[in-house]
């Protein structure tokens, strides 16, 4: 009797099994090891186990295929919807405030076939502005002649500092009392 309790617990059944049990087991096992054998073209041995840990691993590999590709897909998407948000946004086909509603509209196969459709038969809507370039700041100068440098030197002032200034702080073309433009130095000689 000792033998068949080692039977049922090889089969993995307690040890006051019957008979008919144990052969159901038994059948149960030969069933499983034929089928194995037909799926893999291997004989019950070292080479079925090998096939069958390599499918293991194939299954394991191939859940981590789908999950990788599933995120690829997801970051293709949503760097396609970002797009033609985008391309929605200046072309005014989309204002600012309907911007978050496109990216989640994309964010779902309908919805990208929705955003697409959406973008091919929706006007212009919105005045674009054109990206609007930062102002140039010129730092105004006036122009100084040779005298003006020479005399804001002779005085220690930087000509550079008296130019801004003077730019700065026009006479708006008045020149004060006694100033002639058009007078040289040799007509004022003369005239003293």
């Amino acid at each position: 009797m000792e033998l068949m309790a080692q039977f049922c617990k090889a089969l993995g059944l307690s040890a006051e099994a019957e008979e008919g049990e144990v052969l159901a087991a038994v059948q149960r096992h030969g069933d499983f090891a034929r089928e194995l054998v037909k799926l893999s073209g291997e004989q019950p041995g070292p080479a079925l186990l090998g096939t069958i840990a390599a499918w293991k691993h194939a299954e394991t590999q191939t859940a981590a295929l789908r999950d990788e590709l599933t995120a690829l897909k997801s970051d293709g998407r949503k760097r396609e919807v970002e797009t033609m948000v985008r391309h929605g946004l200046e072309s005014g086909q989309l204002s600012p405030a309907q911007k978050e509603w496109a990216l989640s509209l994309g964010s779902s196969d309908d919805g990208m076939i929705a955003l697409r459709k959406y973008f091919e038969t929706a006007p212009r809507q919105v005045q674009t502005v054109e990206k609007a370039q930062p102002p140039t700041v010129v730092e105004k100068k006036a122009a100084l002649t040779r005298e003006a440098i020479r005399i804001a030197r002779m005085c220690g002032n930087d000509p550079e500092a008296v130019a801004k200034f003077a730019a700065e702080h026009p006479l708006g073309g008045a020149q004060p009392d006694g100033w002639d433009d058009d007078e040289d130095d040799t007509t004022s000689k003369a005239a003293g």
